[in-house]
């Protein structure tokens, strides 16, 4: 399989430069009284600003909606973090269910996060959602470069398209295959990598399919013979 992601953001104001909305709480559930801020910071990834959530009660949250949702698509989710406990869930409205959800350790310094990301049949709508989850003591994390996009088939074969050497492509091959590119990750355990440029595999030679193939022409071969020989004896 092979992918290309598409240009557009599915998410308005990704970078946060723009953010004024108010928290969620989004563990009101918990003993006391909320006491969690939503803002702009100005420890940006990229940009000017991100988004800083803190909480020293409950659980302060904000989210992006995904637009021009459809649930039979694959989308690649990318986004920065750091800080004390980062947390985020991409909840979908109808399964009610985080797909999918992390949980970050501690950082200081800014990690990615980048996932290939479906839906089911139920799903109506998605909303990547953002977290600061009260630990006994203040927490602060930060979030920017939100961005979800589709990922457009290759219909093509692999030999015949034309991959532009400064595009990110997203590639499905078997686990055992070798990928070469210098600028390739590995995305899941599914045979799933983002690569830049063409992908430069060595593919694995298929032994085990062969040694069955052979197998089954042999087994084949036999229930002929005998075949033959019952037909000659009678």
């Amino acid at each position: 399989e092979i992918y290309e992601v598409d240009s557009e953001n599915l998410v308005d104001d990704g970078g946060f430069e723009n953010f004024n909305d108010l928290p969620g709480d989004c563990c009101n559930g918990n003993p006391g009284i909320a006491v969690i801020s939503a803002s702009k910071s100005d420890e940006a990834f990229e940009g000017d600003y991100s988004l800083n959530l803190t909480s020293e009660n409950h659980c302060a949250c904000a989210g992006k909606l995904i637009t021009k949702f459809v649930n039979s698509e694959k989308y690649f989710l990318s986004f920065y973090y750091k800080g004390d406990n980062p947390h985020f869930c991409n909840w979908v409205t109808n399964d009610n269910k985080c797909l999918p959800e992390s949980k970050f350790p501690k950082t200081n310094e800014w990690s990615e996060y980048i996932k290939i990301i479906t839906f089911t049949d139920n799903s109506e709508k998605a909303s990547i959602g953002f977290y600061a989850d009260f630990s006994g003591q203040s927490v602060t994390n930060l979030y920017d470069s939100l961005e979800v996009r589709w990922l457009i088939p290759v219909k093509i074969s692999y030999y015949d398209f034309s991959f532009k050497d400064n595009e990110q492509y997203i590639i499905k091959t078997d686990s055992a295959d070798v990928i070469h590119n210098i600028q390739a990750e590995k995305l899941n355990d599914d045979g799933y990598y983002i690569v830049k440029g063409k992908p430069d595999l060595t593919l694995k030679f298929p032994w085990t399919e062969l040694i069955i193939l052979i197998i089954m022409m042999l087994i084949l071969i036999r229930i002929l013979f005998k075949k033959q020989e019952f037909n000659n004896y009678n």
